[in-house]
């Protein structure tokens, strides 16, 4: 995911609240990156109640995976 964000330039990701952690990873990245005189802008999560699909069929619904 990181690598995504730094290819297409991403700063405001819309992300679940399951995979904020990976947008922190990026913004760690960022840091290293900076220390080595390669600047990327630092990414901002986007968390919406609505952005984990819970169903294929129906993505208002919670549907467990059998």
């Amino acid at each position: 995911m990181a690598a995504d964000i730094f290819a297409f330039g991403g700063t405001h990701i819309p992300v679940g609240d399951d995979q904020a952690q990976h947008i922190e990873f990026a913004r760690d990245m960022c840091d290293i990156l900076a220390h080595n005189g390669i600047y990327y802008e630092k990414p901002q999560a986007i968390i919406s109640q609505y952005s984990r699909i819970m169903s294929l069929s129906d993505g208002t619904r919670d549907e467990q995976i059998k």
